[in-house]
């Protein structure tokens, strides 16, 4: 088996988290005019389709950057980063091995290796590993994407509290990201406006005197 191609390029991926932070913003306005349970079962599932979609442009961004040698991640990272690894068979082929990562693992690595991969301390330090109730939000979108009885499909108002906080910290991580793109491009045109000096003083330096044509 090849290695899958599927990792969207930085404005695709970006496309994709607002197309999908919209349809959030759309839902909200459901409520109230459509069945409870369903809206609360379809935000859900939006939710951590948003998330995926978002945790996903970060790898990307990760692994581009470990391309152009900005920086080395472990072989751990690597195959959380890629979701699969390379394994030789028997008859000396090598076979990409696809593994999807947990959920929890996605996130905490994806953040890590796209901190790493910008030279910043992960938000993770900061809004602690992941919030409070992310473990209840988790196991709802588990049990509502796997149902194996009836009650399965109902979302108790305790456990829509719990995915709204998860919401808000996810909105405090999404601003982090939006800074730290906003500091990478502005050090490469820091850079680039360094090396056009750079390259103008140069040729200044080089000028003859006294306004005479180089001989």
């Amino acid at each position: 088996m090849d290695k899958p191609d599927d990792r969207p390029d930085f404005s695709e991926g970006l496309k994709l988290v607002v197309l999908l932070g919209q349809d959030l913003g759309e839902l909200s306005k459901l409520r109230g005019k459509v069945d409870e349970a369903f809206f609360r079962r379809l935000t859900f599932r939006n939710f951590f389709s948003l998330l995926d979609a978002f945790i996903a442009n970060l790898k990307a961004r990760a692994l581009e950057a470990e391309k152009y040698g900005k920086v080395t991640f472990s072989e751990k990272t690597k195959i959380v980063l890629e979701e699969g690894y390379w394994q030789t068979a028997e008859g000396g082929e090598r076979q990409w091995v696809t593994q999807r990562p947990r959920t929890k693992d996605n996130i905490r690595i994806g953040l890590g290796a796209y901190a790493e991969a910008r030279g910043c301390g992960t938000p993770l330090q900061q809004f602690a590993p992941l919030p409070p109730r992310f473990d209840t939000c988790l196991e709802v979108r588990n049990r509502i994407t796997h149902p194996k009885r009836l009650a399965h499909m109902q979302i108790a108002s305790d456990e829509l509290a719990a995915l709204v906080s998860v919401i808000e910290w996810f909105q405090k991580i999404r601003q982090w990201a939006a800074e730290q793109e906003q500091a990478y491009i502005q050090k490469i045109r820091n850079s680039v406006k360094q090396s056009v000096d750079s390259f103008w003083e140069n040729v200044n330096a080089g000028k003859p005197r006294g306004g005479q044509g180089a001989r």
